[in-house]
C-alpha cells in the first residue's frame, strides 16, 4: 500500500472508473467487511474484503481494496 488513508471517503475515489454495478457491489462489500474486520490489522481487513469481493464477482486486484482495508483497520482506533 502506497500511503495511509485518512478518511472513509478516500477509498471511494478508487471506484470512480468502475461501472455503476461494480461500484455498488464494492460499497456493499466494504460495509460487510467493515462489520467483520473493524479495528483488525490491515492484512485481516484486506483478506476479508477480498473474500467478499470474490463472492460478488469483483476483481480483487483493484486498488480500492487496499485503501478500504486501511480505512476498516483504522475504524477500531476511533471507537
Amino acid at each position: 500500500m502506497a500511503g495511509q488513508v485518512t478518511g472513509s471517503t478516500d477509498w471511494k475515489s478508487h471506484l470512480e472508473h468502475l461501472p455503476l454495478e461494480a461500484r455498488l457491489k464494492a460499497i456493499a462489500v466494504f460495509e460487510l467487511a467493515s462489520d467483520r474486520a473493524a479495528g483488525q490489522p490491515v492484512e485481516v481487513a484486506a483478506s476479508t474484503l477480498r473474500a467478499a469481493a470474490t463472492a460478488e464477482g469483483l476483481d480483487v486486484a483493484q486498488p480500492w481494496i487496499d485503501a478500504a482495508a486501511a480505512c476498516i483497520s483504522a475504524k477500531g482506533d476511533r471507537a
